[in-house]
């Protein structure tokens, strides 16, 4: 029986030696992907606050017309005209294609 367990624990060390490495490197690539995936979140957080801050100085630059009157804009869902000059009397069906 010495002789059996002599020759077996080389073989039982070198395996658990192996194993013991491709554990570390499986733990390792884990505790790197989430590593990375911590650092894009912040780094996306801080480039959405910089993106906002940048929006919001470009819109405190440009002058703001809360009452535009006649004036369209992008947010407007409906056809309004611009001046009042072109109403006529009688509703017409416009097309829209």
């Amino acid at each position: 029986m010495k002789n059996k367990f002599k020759y077996i624990l080389p073989s039982l060390i070198g395996l658990t030696v192996i194993l013991g490495a491709l554990s570390f490197l499986i733990v390792a690539l884990f505790k790197i992907m989430i590593l990375i995936t911590v650092v894009t979140a912040v780094g996306m957080w801080i480039a959405a606050r910089r993106f906002k801050r940048r929006i919001r100085q470009q819109e405190m630059a440009v002058p703001h017309f809360r009452n535009a009157g006649f004036f369209a804009n992008e947010n407007m869902i409906a056809v309004v005209p611009v001046s009042f000059k072109s109403q006529s009397a009688k509703a017409a069906i416009i097309p829209v294609r």
